[in-house]
């Protein structure tokens, strides 16, 4: 398969990529081209546009929705929705997100995460440095969520508190995919959680990159688990801070760092 895709996640699609060539693309598929982010902001005139513009030669073009399609995202549900429309194929990682294409009159292809294992790349640190890392944009959600946390374990005067003071805790914005891996090496637990208010879908394509690299992932409850008990979840910071506390004590979080490829559907 061909790919054209947004540069801004470029980190982010050259995973999609690798993990497309792995697990899905076939000699029937070779002609065809997977638009990846581009969807979110253009229809398909202006993908094609683009595409003639560059010299692209396809036989059809597929868009890989990977959005949300939840109210309170800040890429707009009904406007994606819309430039969905006219693709020859649309493919989606989350069953949720089929339903509702569906009921706008778009039919969508089941196209889950799967292990890809030329993406398992990283060599981790035997002893980390770093109890818990998130790499991802800042929302107003997001930022409260850990200063929440960070505020209610640092006034907590038990195990949790000892298990505190010597807590590392990265946030990485737009790095490079080598330090990003680096910092990935040399973590403990892999957090993943909402950009949003409201109804969830789980983000495959944050969490099966250090899933297939032997990390723990700490991941905010979903509407569907596709990963099973290769992840931990959370309801709430409590709980996030209650299973962070868990999973530092005693390296129980060395427990969760095998996944067997398993997609749960």
């Amino acid at each position: 398969m061909q790919y054209h895709y947004d540069w801004i996640q470029e980190n982010v699609a050259k995973q999609i990529i690798a993990m497309l060539e792995e697990n899905y693309a076939n000699e029937e598929n070779k002609e065809d081209i997977v638009i990846i982010f581009r969807h979110n902001w253009l229809n398909i005139s202006r993908i094609k546009d683009e595409l003639n513009s560059h010299g692209r030669v396809y036989r059809k073009i597929i868009l890989y929705q990977l959005e949300p399609l939840v109210d309170g995202h800040w890429h707009n549900k009904e406007r994606i929705i819309e430039n969905l429309h006219g693709a020859d194929e649309v493919w989606d990682y989350d069953l949720d997100n089929i339903e509702v294409l569906k009921k706008h009159g778009v039919e969508a292809k089941f196209v889950p995460f799967r292990y890809t294992k030329s993406l398992k790349t990283i060599e981790n640190v035997s002893d980390p440095e770093i109890s818990i890392l998130f790499y991802g944009t800042f929302t107003e959600k997001r930022s409260r969520q850990i200063a929440d946390y960070l505020n209610h374990y640092h006034s907590k005067n038990n195990e949790g508190f000892n298990i505190f003071a010597s807590l590392g805790f990265v946030w990485l914005y737009r790095n490079t995919e080598s330090f990003q891996n680096k910092m990935i090496a040399n973590s403990k637990i892999i957090l993943n959680m909402n950009p949003y208010e409201g109804e969830c879908r789980q983000q495959q394509p944050r969490i099966f990159f250090p899933l297939i690299n032997g990390k723990c992932v700490l991941s905010q409850k979903s509407n569907r688990n596709y990963f099973g008990d290769s992840i931990i979840e959370f309801n709430d910071m409590d709980d996030m801070g209650d299973k962070v506390v868990w999973l530092l004590a005693n390296d129980n979080w060395k427990n969760f760092t095998h996944w067997n490829g398993e997609i749960i559907v």
